[in-house]
């Protein structure tokens, strides 16, 4: 299997929030290749993150669809994961943090899948 990289949820944000969003584009980009090669597939379309800057909705399709390629991951994996999408969605427009949430718990789950495999 391909192992990504393992990267610190916080270093994560902190980028995200510091670049003003520039880091979470490429992150997005990144991560749902990486998702791609260790499931073999293209469950996730990457390309979907750069329409987001012309369509703010496509975003939460991307998001949606690398929530599910990620219990796909999990199950394959022998780990637990479980659909949080719902929690970022209600999160990013109540409070607009829902992005950064969703971005810590599948950095977080892709590092453990990560280590599993070496």
């Amino acid at each position: 299997m391909p192992v990504g990289t393992n990267r610190s949820p916080v270093t994560v944000i902190i980028l995200s929030i510091v670049t003003c969003g520039i880091y979470s584009i490429y992150w997005h980009y990144v991560v749902g290749k990486e998702v791609n090669a260790a499931l073999g597939k293209e469950a996730v379309n990457p390309m979907l993150v750069l329409v987001s800057l012309i369509c703010a909705p496509v975003l939460f399709y991307f998001i949606y669809t690398l929530d599910k390629a990620m219990i796909e991951l999990a199950e394959e994996k022998g780990k637990h994961y479980s659909s949080n999408f719902a929690l970022w969605i209600v999160c990013a427009l109540l409070a607009g943090v829902g992005i950064y949430i969703e971005m810590m718990q599948v950095q977080s789950t892709l590092n453990d899948i990560w280590d599993a495999a070496a």
